[in-house]
Formats: C-alpha cells, sequence, structure tokens
C-alpha cells in the first residue's frame, strides 16, 4: 500500500519530493512532502505527507499526541488504513489532516479511474485471465472511458458522506464501424467510426480518438442489466441516426464569400446497406454504493443501478 500511495501521489502532485529513506515515527511513516496539495486544498503551504499502515485498533488521540511532537513543523497530512478513535475530534486538531480507510480508498480508487494508478491482479489470479484477455483482443489491454462524475462531490450532495463507496468497472462495447458517406449528387466518401455502445443507459455515441483512452485497472467487472447488447444489424440501424451529416457544398465560383455564406447544407447520408462493423470490449467507471441497498453509480451519466 504504501508503495502505491507513493506513486500515486506522486503523479497527482507536480511537486511532490518523496523521501528517499523511510522515516517512521510512532507507526507513523513519512512518505514525502509538497509546497501545494490541492486534494487538501492546500496551496503555498508546506505538507509533509504520512502513512499509517493497516492494523487492528483504530489511531487514538494519544498516539497522535506521541507523534506529533516528534514531528517537524508545518502542515501534516496522515493517511490510514487503520481506522479514526472516536474520541479523536478530527477538527480540532491544528494543521492536521487525517484521511481514514473511506477517504483513502476514495483517493486510490480516484487515481486508479483517473489513470494516474494502475492496479494489477496478484500474479495467480493473472495466469488464469491471460487466455481469455487474449482470446477477445490479442495483445491489446482493454480500455476504459474516463470518469465523469466526481465520488467526494456525488456523497456529499446525496448526503451519502459516511456510506462507503467500491470502485468498479462496467461492461460495455466499442463498435469499429466501417462504410461510405453518399452526397446529395452521389459523391461517395469511405469512412472509419469508434462507436460506444453503453447498455447501462441503452446509448450509442461516436468516440473521437481511441487512443486518448487509459488502459482500464484490473477491478471488479459488472455485467449490463438483462445483457441487453446490440446485434450487428441493430448497431448499423443506430449508426445511421449519428453518422449521417450536414455539409455545406462548395461554391460554384470559388472564392466568392457572399455565395459561401448563403448556401444551404447538404445532407450526406451513412450508408448502413453496405456497412461492416465488429466490437471489441469497453469498460465504463463506476462504483458499489453500499448503502442498505447496494446499488451501481454509473461513472458517466450519473445513475444508479441495481448491483
Amino acid at each position: 500500500m504504501e508503495r502505491a500511495l507513493s506513486d500515486l501521489i506522486e503523479a497527482r502532485i507536480s511537486n511532490f519530493m518523496p523521501k528517499n529513506t523511510s522515516k517512521e515515527t510512532h507507526g507513523f511513516t513519512l512518505l514525502g512532502i509538497a509546497d501545494s496539495v490541492p486534494d487538501i486544498e492546500k496551496h503555498n503551504v508546506l505538507v509533509h505527507i504520512w502513512h499509517v499502515p493497516k492494523g487492528i485498533l483504530p489511531i487514538t488521540p494519544s498516539e497522535v499526541t506521541r507523534w506529533d511532537l516528534d514531528s517537524p513543523g508545518g502542515f501534516h497530512w496522515i493517511l490510514s488504513e487503520r481506522p479514526i478513535h472516536k474520541d479523536l475530534i478530527l477538527g480540532e486538531l491544528e494543521n492536521i489532516e487525517i484521511w481514514g480507510p473511506d477517504d483513502l480508498s476514495l483517493f486510490l480508487g480516484r487515481g486508479v479511474m483517473d489513470g494516474d494508478l494502475v492496479a494489477q491482479a496478484p500474479i495467480n489470479e493473472l495466469e488464469k485471465t491471460v487466455q481469455i484477455a487474449e482470446d477477445v483482443i490479442p495483445n491489446k489491454q482493454i480500455q476504459s472511458l474516463r470518469t465523469v462524475v466526481n465520488i467526494s462531490t456525488w456523497k456529499i450532495q446525496m448526503g451519502m458522506e459516511e456510506v462507503p463507496v467500491t470502485p468498479i468497472l462496467l461492461e460495455g462495447r466499442i463498435w469499429r464501424v466501417e462504410g461510405e458517406i453518399i452526397g446529395p449528387n452521389g459523391e461517395i466518401e469511405f469512412g472509419r467510426w469508434d462507436l460506444l455502445e453503453d447498455p447501462w443507459s441503452s446509448s450509442i455515441s461516436e468516440i473521437k480518438n481511441m487512443r486518448e483512452l487509459p488502459k482500464a485497472p484490473d477491478l471488479r467487472l459488472s455485467s449490463p442489466p438483462n445483457q441487453s447488447w446490440l446485434s450487428e444489424d441493430e448497431l448499423l440501424l443506430e449508426a445511421a441516426k449519428i453518422l449521417d451529416v450536414r455539409r455545406r457544398s462548395k461554391p460554384s465560383i470559388p472564392g466568392t464569400k457572399e455565395i459561401v455564406r448563403s448556401m444551404l447544407l447538404q445532407r450526406w447520408k451513412f450508408n448502413k446497406d453496405s456497412a461492416s462493423c465488429k466490437f471489441s470490449p469497453l469498460h465504463i467507471p463506476g462504483w458499489i454504493i453500499h448503502s442498505e441497498m447496494e446499488q451501481i453509480l454509473h461513472g458517466r451519466n450519473g445513475r444508479l443501478y441495481e448491483a
């Protein structure tokens, strides 16, 4: 965990200076320092960043007092895998910000979803899944969309600050469509498009640049309700609604601006009858909301679905 935290902090905080050697003070390990930490809204302030490894007992006020006596001056950000004792009143601590296991898991999950941290399965799990992955997409890791929902803000808006969440991935598909669009006078242009099928929200949308998408982390994968996938014919019908375009026709007298301004848009139609398509997996970020009834929060549209 300490290595993962250091890697994530270094990726998210450009001015982070990791310690060359681990310094432990009463069970608190110093990861490094930074002069600005946006995640806790500290700017132009020297911040010491600490890690407390997993343990059975919670962090008590007396532990923090002992640590504080030997810690250097400045502001301190403590990332703890141990729970925080109920008698430790965080609001009364000067120059200290403590994140417990829930905040820490959100921080790590956000890093995974944003592509700053790559999660990996243990070796034995990887050995079991290598053949499956190769059968789906040979020599290529599955990609993932970036999240739109800010989980911390969402929890506050929903009054669910204390509800634990777990980052997951939702199954989706990316369709590579190849075909032609036909102009009003029979002109033909060949094209290639990438379309996202999101069965959770029953939507199809175009993705302009697949290369910009991050590699999918190794998280629990959830299948859509009722396995509601489109067939190739259904996909091409939906593609026609997206890929039909309107363009200005070329002026009869080149360089005549007045003619260009007055021209009407002409429709170029996607020819679904001659098109071909094939799909590969694409994952969508999300979270399991561990409330009274577990639900899945879609990381793109912000809607809740049955877990």
